[in-house]
């Protein structure tokens, strides 16, 4: 049996490039009735889709979706998609009471809307928190998080020699020049573990 070349043409583009659902399905789908079906539409729309109006439109209503995970996805989602008119509703997810949504509101805040100064003291608190997938992550905003440096200082103070370690890092990223940090630095020489030894005088030496 013969197929039209055009018709296997089709079929080829499709099994390379996938015939699955697409940022339009995402979008009705993140008003599903079912939660299972808008997390996992929340997802895509911020992860996969590409940036439009209609997909910046969809995740801005999901800030409010009843359920903590689709209100997350929705966050992120705004921010990679670098949406700066969903600043409202974003500062309105930072009295969120799911921690995680507050935090990934914040995040996204830093990126469509850095001037803002309200996202800082859930970052802050997230810090103080010893969240150290955060501690690493502050040390690529831009512009640096200069305002961070109090917080990290009192962290190279810290118990816990895993978040001594991640504040002198960041420290050496946001503000190697600056004199707390460069005397925080040089005290962590001295610091009893040794990663946190190492940290420092690595810091210390590209300073050189």
């Amino acid at each position: 049996m013969k197929f039209p070349l055009a018709l296997m043409a089709g079929l080829l583009i499709c099994l390379l490039s996938g015939c699955g659902p697409g940022p339009g399905d995402w979008i009705s789908q993140v008003k599903s009735s079912d939660v299972t079906v808008r997390r996992a539409a929340a997802e895509r729309l911020a992860q996969a889709a590409p940036t439009s109006a209609d997909t910046v439109t969809a995740l801005t209503e999901a800030v409010a979706d009843a359920d903590p995970e689709v209100r997350r996805w929705a966050c992120r989602g705004l921010g990679r998609h670098g949406a700066r008119q969903a600043v409202t509703p974003l500062e309105q997810r930072l009295s969120d009471p799911a921690v995680a949504v507050r935090r990934a509101a914040a995040f996204s805040l830093q990126l469509v809307a850095p001037e803002s100064l309200a996202f800082r003291e859930e970052l802050l608190a997230g810090m103080r928190e010893g969240d150290g997938g955060l501690l690493v992550a502050i040390r690529g905003f831009e512009p640096p998080a200069s305002w961070a440096v109090p917080v990290l200082l009192d962290l190279t103070r810290d118990r816990r020699p895993g978040i001594r370690r991640l504040a002198i890092e960041a420290l050496g990223e946001i503000a190697p020049a600056m004199e707390a940090p460069r005397k925080a630095m040089e005290a962590a020489r001295r610091d009893p573990d040794d990663r946190v030894r190492e940290a420092a005088k690595l810091i210390l030496n590209r300073r050189r």
